[in-house]
């Protein structure tokens, strides 16, 4: 039994002295222990600790380089002091960590946030673009809207005399003469400059800005009956519309033909008649005594039944006298876009004046005459 005992004993020693003192395996990832000064970082500036994978033995002795747990708490406690925020200054919804004693731990912001309004833009008023039409013809104190051969047009109330035909050309009725158009302003405002009634009167240089190789003043001293003289029923009545459509040079209205004074009248009504443009009056190539071929004819027929709405009191005396206001017996003649002497006078080149005591009379001048009965010039604009 005692021997029995003894090899038990002996057998079981032998087993512990041959095993193996070593953990069976090292420990797994992330089990490892964090040192204080990562836990510091961490608290104090946010930088992430990777804990040791396993037990290891310190590579060097222990030395003052661990933070102490005075200056851990001392460091936390002071930042944790500037952190102020309550709930109600938290947005709605939103976590936040609160360090306040009373509140201490993860909260939810309760700030109610409300949305920004899209602000409202408001449009930038547009200008509504002005239309050249029977209405806005007769806005303008000085212009009058006619359909005359059923051709509607608006033409000019005011008058300027005495006006030549052509200034400079002489006696040339195939000559328009020489003459410039103004730049740099509308339909609106060259027609407002040519029916101008305040201060020295129509503003001829915002309409032509040089006739007959002489300057158009820009400082009032020419406009008007100042600048009546200086100016040409062509060269205002042209450019009105901002353009020189007429020709120009000797000869140039007979368009490369024999001149004759059937041959101008062809190419005086295709200018009279074009649309979107301004001429003088329109008249056919016969004597022009009839309503049906001449529109300053019709107009002046017509105007004796628009007393009231031209401003005249009683009679057919504005259009059909070519008055340059209502009853101020100043009996003129009137520039039209013909020529050639009534009659069918095909020996006679020069250009027609008609007006005077009735629509249909009609005379023959030179081109550069401003002398007798006035000479004086209305202005027809087509839309």
């Amino acid at each position: 039994m005692v021997v029995l005992s003894v090899m038990i004993v002996s057998g079981l020693c032998g087993m512990v002295i041959a095993g193996s003192i070593d953990s069976p395996g090292a420990p797994s990832a992330g089990s490892g222990m964090y040192s204080l000064s990562q836990i510091y970082d961490y608290l104090n500036s946010g930088i992430e600790a990777t804990p040791v994978p396993g037990f290891q033995e310190p590579g060097t002795a222990p030395g003052p380089t661990m933070k102490t747990t005075k200056q851990i708490y001392d460091d936390i406690k002071a930042k944790y002091k500037e952190c102020d925020a309550a709930s109600d200054d938290v947005r709605q919804g939103k976590k936040f960590f609160s360090t306040m004693s009373e509140n201490w731990g993860v909260q939810t912001g309760t700030l109610l946030v409300l949305p920004t309004p899209t602000p409202t833009m408001t449009p930038t008023p547009t200008q509504t673009p002005w239309m050249f039409n029977e209405t806005s013809c007769n806005a303008f104190s000085g212009w009058h809207w006619y359909t005359t051969n059923g051709r509607s047009a608006c033409w000019s109330k005011t008058l300027a005399e005495p006006v030549s035909w052509s200034k400079g050309a002489g006696d040339d009725s195939d000559n328009p003469g020489a003459y410039s158009c103004a730049s740099g302003y509308t339909l609106q405002q060259r027609m407002e400059a040519a029916a101008k009634t305040t201060g020295n009167g129509a503003e001829w240089w915002k309409i032509v800005s040089s006739v007959n190789g002489h300057t158009m003043a820009t400082n009032g001293t020419e406009d008007g009956q100042s600048g009546a003289s200086y100016i040409s029923a062509l060269a205002i009545s042209d450019c009105v519309d901002g353009t020189r459509d007429l020709c120009t040079g000797d000869g140039c209205l007979c368009a490369g033909q024999t001149c004759s004074w059937s041959r101008i009248n062809q190419t005086l009504r295709g200018w009279a008649g074009a649309t979107g443009k301004s001429a003088l009056p329109y008249l056919a190539t016969d004597a022009g005594t009839s309503q049906s071929d001449n529109d300053y004819w019709d107009a002046c027929v017509q105007s004796g039944t628009e007393d009231q709405t031209l401003g005249c009191s009683s009679g057919n005396n504005y259009f059909y006298l070519n008055l340059r206001a209502c009853g101020d017996s100043d009996q003129n003649m009137c520039w039209a876009a013909a020529c050639g002497g009534p009659g069918g006078q095909e020996w006679n080149f020069r250009v027609r004046r008609l007006g005077d005591t009735s629509c249909s009379d009609q005379y023959q001048a030179v081109p550069s005459f401003m002398g007798d009965n006035n000479a004086t010039f209305r202005v027809v604009v087509r839309p």
